[in-house]
């Protein structure tokens, strides 16, 4: 499995959509394994998960991400584990001891019964008409990913 960290510096970003690199891992026999570190050259939420997917990433762990940028992510198949902080060897460590919830490396407002993760992302609900992210309704890669299902 192919995990990659939202990073800035040696932390994990607090923004995944203004998060310059990912740190990437693989995951062998309980032991991470690290890859490299990418650097993201994409702004645009479709463009930067298309970019993404090219590393075979599989699970994506990163502070707050916006609707856009999760949409795009999940409908290529990359699980978020989102809300999350830290430096990159406590978060790594975390998840493989199954203890990424843990609320020490929530972020401020985001711990215990706040709905942590998984599928909550920044400003949900809030400035994107129907539910749907005017970037992604409409561009060739969302239409490609439609077709397919």
């Amino acid at each position: 499995m192919k995990i990659a960290l939202s990073t800035h510096q040696n932390n994990l970003s607090v923004a995944f959509d203004f998060a310059d690199s990912l740190q990437i891992f693989s995951v062998e026999d309980g032991n991470p394994i690290k890859e490299n570190e990418y650097l993201l050259q994409n702004v645009n939420p479709v463009s930067r998960a298309a970019e993404i997917k090219k590393q075979d990433v599989e699970l994506l762990v990163c502070g707050c991400i916006s609707r856009c940028s999760y949409e795009a992510l999940t409908q290529l198949g990359i699980e978020i584990i989102s809300h999350v902080s830290g430096s990159v060897d406590e978060i790594i460590s975390a998840y493989l001891n199954n203890k990424l919830s843990n609320s020490d490396l929530s972020m401020p407002g985001f711990g215990r019964g706040m709905g942590k993760g998984r599928g909550r992302t920044c400003g949900q609900k809030r400035g994107f008409g129907r539910g749907k992210c005017r970037e992604i309704q409409g561009t060739e890669l969302n239409r490609k990913i439609i077709n397919k299902k």
